[in-house]
């Protein structure tokens, strides 16, 4: 399980009490938490462009133990797996979802096994899928932080402008 954690804090929007009552505050924070949640939701479920990269480019070794190996050339032999080319499902982005914590928080959580090695933090992603183009987590919220803030923002000018 991998996830991350999106919430206002106070601090930052001690300028809206001024702008709304305590109602309208509510209000557009949470529609602020949520159009945030469906964009990253979006940005997550994304797949970089297919870029082969070979076990030995990545971990110096092609198997790491014999029971591996066996596996592998069964599941070749078997037409499971076909190197070279993509055998992507689907599965990792359609795993990530949107928990509603509270009016001001929500989590984003991904239950597929395996995406804490695709996705997952600078310790956890394997070598080879960050080599093959996929950014982690940390990666991605320094790229989109600025996306992030500006997203949020939208609904909380929307509320001002009317």
């Amino acid at each position: 399980m991998i996830g991350l954690r999106f919430e206002y804090n106070q601090g930052q929007f001690k300028k809206l009490g001024d702008k709304f009552n305590s109602f309208e505050k509510q209000m557009v924070l949470s529609q602020s938490v949520n159009d945030v949640g469906q964009y990253m939701l979006y940005r997550l479920r994304e797949y970089p462009a297919y870029r082969y990269v070979s076990r030995v480019a990545a971990y110096g070794r092609s198997f790491v133990s014999d029971k591996q190996r066996a596996w592998f050339f069964w599941a070749l032999g078997a037409g499971i797996i076909k190197p070279g080319q993509s055998n992507r499902t689907g599965a990792l982005g359609k795993g990530w979802q949107i928990k509603q914590v509270g009016p001001k928080q929500i989590d984003l959580v991904n239950a597929v096994p395996y995406a804490k090695f695709v996705q997952g933090t600078a310790q956890e992603q394997a070598r080879q899928p960050s080599m093959a183009g996929w950014d982690g987590i940390t990666i991605w919220l320094r790229e989109f932080k600025s996306e992030i803030g500006r997203v949020a923002m939208k609904p909380i000018e929307k509320w001002i402008d009317s």
